[in-house]
Formats: structure tokens, sequence, C-alpha cells
């Protein structure tokens, strides 16, 4: 099984890279026009007290909270894309490919190229993302189906492979938070 991971730079599960499969909702919910500073860690879409109770909760999340679409133009079209790849992939797979990042790995890989930083997906949840159309703009809601995050699994066997670190394989991120998973990375 080991074998059959791609660990070239074409798996962007190692090497991440921004193209049309992926929407950065982080990015999408910074607003361009002036904005107020105070609210702004609020408003924006990271790991922060809220977001981070609605999905250990479960609970859907409603993506026109965050995501300026006015902003950026391409977010609408670039969500209903990915969400028609996931229904077409669960109606001829019989499952969903979709998967929320909650957590990137900024990492150099020491063996072979210490001064390249490598972007990585860390900790994946099960999502699924529906549309419902508006008059002035659709609304698109994030249901979270699972609160047990996967710990991507061709990173966790490249780096088995390269250092011997082992990775857990999930989560669960109702009983351990991101900072206590971030220390024992770090540790």
């Amino acid at each position: 099984r080991n074998r059959l991971f791609d660990s070239s730079r074409r798996n962007r599960l190692l090497y991440y890279k921004p193209n049309s499969r992926f929407v950065n909702l982080t990015a999408g919910s910074v607003p361009v026009l002036p904005f107020d500073t105070d609210q702004l860690p609020e408003r924006l879409f990271t790991w922060n007290a809220a977001i981070s109770r609605q999905i250990i909760g479960m609970k859907d999340l409603q993506l026109n909270r965050y995501l300026h679409f006015t902003d950026h133009p391409y977010l609408q079209a670039q969500l209903n894309g990915i969400r028609k790849k996931a229904e077409n992939d669960e109606k001829e797979y019989g499952f969903s490919q979709l998967q929320l990042v909650v957590a990137f790995l900024h990492w150099y890989n020491l063996k072979e190229d210490s001064s390249r930083r490598i972007q990585s997906p860390l900790l994946l949840l099960p999502v699924k993302l529906k549309r419902s159309k508006g008059v002035k703009e659709d609304h698109f809601t994030l249901e979270i189906l699972d609160n047990e995050a996967i710990v991507n699994p061709v990173l966790a066997n490249y780096w088995k492979d390269l250092y011997g670190i082992t990775l857990p394989e999930h989560i669960a991120l109702d009983k351990t938070g991101i900072d206590q998973c971030y220390q024992a990375l770090k540790n």
C-alpha cells in the first residue's frame, strides 16, 4: 500500500499548489474594500473559537457569512464547480473526496532540498458543500460530516519513510485541540 503513494511534486496532498480545484476560504473571507479592523479576526474564515465550536459540534457552516463574493468574483463559480465535481464523484464512485483542510503544515525536506519550503495539508475533514440559489447571490453551506480529522495519509507515509516520524491516522477534534496537535508535532 505504501508503494502506491505518489510522492512526486504532482501530488497536491504533499506539495500543495493552489488551482481551480481548491478554494482558499481564508483568502475569500478577506475584504478588499476598507474594513473595520476590530471585527476582522472574527469575520475571517480561520480556526477561531466560533468556527471550531461549529466544526466540533458538527454544525453547518454558512459560508456567505464569511466570504466576500463581491470582492472575489471568482468564488461563486469555483465553489459551484467543486460542489458539482463532489456530487459527480459521489454518484459515480459512491463517495465524495471533498475535504476541508483544517491545518496546513509548512516544512522543509532537509534530506533533499533544505532551501525549498513545502506546504502540505495536514488535517482533513470530510465535508459536503451545498448550494441554494438566491436572488442576489447563491448561498453556500458547508456540512461537516465528521469531527474526527484525518491526518494526511500521503504526508504521514512520506514522513515515516523519510524521517521515521509516525503520525496518527486520525485526530478527534472534540478531544484533542489544534494547539495540542501542534505541540505534539513540534515535539
